[in-house]
């Protein structure tokens, strides 16, 4: 955390797709979905793959438990209306949850820990789906080549060769990503339905929990596999994720599409 120049808004540096430029990436969407969510106002900084380290480096401090250069500068990275800047989703809930308490993003909900491993354990699985198809599909050109050359040299392996192996793609992936999380997180959302009548997993108001999982869900919505994530995870999370996108509290939001539309 570090204070630069003031802005009258919070400044949200995100990481655009090919045009029509919109918001993808599963991390900043934690954070988009937190801003519309408390109706903070906000603006979006595009910032391509190779420029996120230029540019946030002059803002906040490399993240010290990177295991790649690729991580020690990343998105979501926000700068408050004082100038503070801060890198990483939870850490910048937490700003502006003190920023601005109501309505709560429920950060002491003993569910939020639980629902972040299972995030993690579904993306590590749902690699060989997520990362070839972000290279081919969203990213515009000088980010893809970034994107391809940095994930290669990671794996020792072609994103095509990601894609295509038989034993850890396609149907594969899937398998994987439902036995090591997609079924124990709709197993999570069917529980809160049965005991406080959901759509949330604390009930009738979301938190930062079902932001979590509505990022994800979100960008695999961009990559056509919207349908494989509800399967493996169940008709209660893809209800969450549907309410997330047209409100809440009988409100008409559309949330998803105006964050889509955030500065385009």
């Amino acid at each position: 955390m570090s204070t630069e120049s003031k802005e009258d808004v919070v400044v949200l540096y995100d990481i655009p797709s090919r045009e029509p430029c919109s918001a993808w990436s599963l991390n900043p969407w934690k954070t988009r979905l937190v801003l519309n969510y408390k109706n903070i106002p906000y603006r979006t900084e595009w910032v391509e793959y190779p420029d996120l380290a230029p540019t946030l480096s002059k803002l906040v401090p490399k993240r010290e438990s990177a295991t790649h250069s690729t991580e020690e500068f990343t998105s979501p990275t926000i700068t408050l209306p004082d100038g503070t800047a801060i890198m990483d989703s939870l850490a910048i809930a937490k700003a502006l949850e003190q920023l601005q308490p109501k309505p709560s993003l429920q950060l002491d909900s003993p569910l939020l820990d639980k629902v972040t491993t299972l995030i993690f354990q579904i993306r590590t699985a749902l690699v060989p789906i997520f990362m070839p198809l972000v290279h081919k599909l969203l990213l515009p050109e000088r980010s893809a080549e970034y994107f391809r050359r940095t994930r290669e040299q990671r794996t020792g392996r072609t994103l095509e060769e990601i894609y295509n192996d038989p034993e850890t793609g396609g149907a594969k992936a899937w398998e994987k990503g439902e036995k090591d999380g997609l079924r124990e997180l709709g197993e999570l959302y069917k529980r809160a339905k049965k005991e406080n009548g959901g759509p949330f997993l604390e009930g009738k108001e979301p938190g930062f929990a079902d932001f979590v999982v509505a990022g994800q869900m979100r960008m695999f919505e961009r990559l056509g596999h919207l349908e494989d994530y509800i399967k493996g995870s169940g008709k209660e999370v893809g209800e969450m994720y549907e309410r997330v996108g047209r409100g809440w509290k009988g409100m008409i939001i559309e949330l998803i599409e105006l964050c889509l539309c955030a500065e385009l």
